[in-house]
């Protein structure tokens, strides 16, 4: 899978993210974690 790049700016601090598609369980659906400067902090899951 493919990850992406976001860039975040909130009260003058910028904040990079790194979006990461993996295959989830589900058929047709992937799960995202999302990175900042390399540590992971979140992930979802579709819907």
């Amino acid at each position: 899978m493919e990850n992406y790049p976001i860039t975040i700016s909130k009260d003058k601090k910028v904040h990079h993210f790194e979006v990461g598609e993996y295959v989830h369980h589900e058929e047709d659906k992937c799960k995202y974690r999302i990175y900042e400067n390399g540590a992971y902090v979140a992930s979802f899951t579709p819907g």
